[in-house]
């Protein structure tokens, strides 16, 4: 019998023979207590939902378009995109507060297979849209909802 560090060591294994051929069954106990990871609550915008037209109107509107609200301190500036930037994307995507929770990673998905899957994600919307024609980005984006 074969068990991950988690599951342990089963206290006893005792093998029944069911009666069908040359079949065995194993039965054995396991502690069930598992260690629940912690909850993290985290705060973060709809990326996905962003207009970028209507975000691109806003800021063309906003003090950042007006040379006259400039300022000649570069600290002031900064400030100043950060106020009016944080405002607007306030406007059309609020930010909101959830909870994630962490998911218990197995012991084989270290950093190369992260990079891997990352790399993977990353190509392929442009391999999609090669083998497809036509509306290549809506096509990605409904394959990628399932």
């Amino acid at each position: 019998m074969i068990t991950t560090e988690d599951a342990g060591c089963p206290g006893r294994v005792n093998v029944v023979d069911v009666g069908i051929s040359d079949h065995h069954l194993q039965c054995c106990e396991f502690s069930a207590t598992r260690v629940t990871p912690p909850s993290v609550p985290v705060c973060s915008r709809a990326w996905r939902h962003l207009d970028l037209e209507l975000l691109w109107s806003l800021l063309s509107t906003s003090r950042l378009c007006q040379p006259d609200d400039w300022r000649d301190d570069v600290d002031d500036m900064a400030a100043l995109y950060n106020s009016e930037l944080t405002a607007q994307l306030g406007r059309i995507l609020p930010i909101r507060q959830f909870v994630r929770r962490q998911r218990h990673s197995d012991p084989w998905f270290d950093k190369d297979c992260r990079a891997a899957k990352r790399l993977t994600r990353r190509l392929e919307p442009s391999v999609f849209c090669r083998k497809s024609s036509g509306h290549c980005c809506d096509n990605f984006r409904q394959f990628r909802r399932y």
